[in-house]
């Protein structure tokens, strides 16, 4: 059972480092791969493109489903072309929504439970 446990454990562990080196290729602390043991199966990489979220993906070992959504092309087509229009303009890059709603937000005066209170 202990040796089940530190199965897992190792598992996670190399898991969490891969993720981590994906989204972060530039880190220092994503460390150097050759130390690293390697996942045994694709299926357990999540770097791999088997594991995008896709069924069709798992099916075809990768080979197809790895490309964009149609969602997701139109928005990096959208953000691109905004982008180049505020280049154009010599304009700082927009901010992402969250960040306007934010700052919208934080604009609006207190409600009457708060001037009272």
């Amino acid at each position: 059972m202990k040796s089940a446990g530190s199965w897992v454990k190792d598992y996670f562990d190399r898991k969490a480092q891969t993720s981590y080196k994906a989204k972060n290729p530039g880190s220092s602390l994503a460390g150097p791969e050759s130390g690293r043991k390697g996942f045994v199966s694709r299926y357990n990489d999540p770097s791999h493109p088997v594991n995008n979220g896709q069924l069709t993906s798992v099916l075809t070992g990768g080979l197809l489903g790895s490309k964009l959504g149609l969602i997701e092309w139109a928005t990096n087509s959208i953000r691109e072309s905004q982008e180049a229009k505020g280049n154009a303009r010599d304009e700082p890059p927009s901010e992402p929504f969250k960040e306007k709603w934010q700052r919208c937000q934080c604009k609006k005066k207190p409600g009457l439970a708060k001037k009272v209170l």
